[in-house]
């Protein structure tokens, strides 16, 4: 699974069916076969824009394709937000696939694809925030810019510790199980009004 998410299209092969798309489009109606064969050329770029680009165009054929065609469009979306680390959406395309077809064999090796990679991308976001704490002291007391809308869905938080930076206490800092075997970060950002905390403590 990882080759088919990691494959790269050639330009000869995207101008080739961009191409016979943008004819297509010019005498006023293009075939489903051309507008999928051009998105599998787009989410296949090393380009996020062409990926973005390939996503529109297989998102306008899923609801007006056959159940066999959707096969493919749900499976092509998955791995197109798979490739822009849209992790949430990737998962969301690649479940409605199961749901019609539960053995799937490509559809369950890339919903553990990407599972995986938002296990680890919660992790990586965890050392970025302990990070920013010790060399930043002054940084924002709100980090919504970072990870909007932290609690939403959340469920069976794990234990919480208080980060404690200089002029700024972010409590708690939890990692949260969904229901889903998803991890995510939840922070929640307070400023105190006191003296300014000691410097890169952890507190139970």
């Amino acid at each position: 699974m990882e080759a088919v998410v990691s494959e790269t299209v050639t330009p000869e092969d995207l101008m080739k069916f961009e191409k016979k798309y943008t004819a297509e489009l010019a005498k006023g109606s293009v075939s489903k076969d051309s507008q999928f064969e051009y998105a599998w050329c787009l989410i296949r770029s090393k380009y996020s824009n062409d990926i973005a680009k390939g996503i529109l165009l297989l998102e306008e054929l899923v609801h007006k394709g056959t159940k066999d065609d959707q096969r493919d469009y749900l499976f092509y979306l998955a791995v197109a937000n798979y490739r822009l680390k849209e992790y949430e959406k990737g998962l969301k395309y690649v479940r409605v696939l199961l749901k019609n077809e539960p053995s799937n064999t490509q559809g369950l090796e890339l919903e553990k694809l990407i599972k995986k990679a938002m296990q680890k991308d919660g992790l990586v976001g965890m050392a970025i925030v302990v990070g920013l704490a010790w060399a930043w002291p002054g940084w924002p007391a709100s980090l919504d810019w970072l990870w909007p809308s932290p609690n939403k869905g959340l469920e069976d938080p794990a234990p919480c510790r208080t980060l404690q930076t200089r002029g700024f206490r972010i409590s708690p800092l939890c990692l949260h199980f969904t229901s889903n075997n998803q991890t995510r970060l939840s922070l929640i950002p307070e400023h105190t009004a006191a003296a300014p905390a000691p410097r890169k403590t952890w507190s139970g």
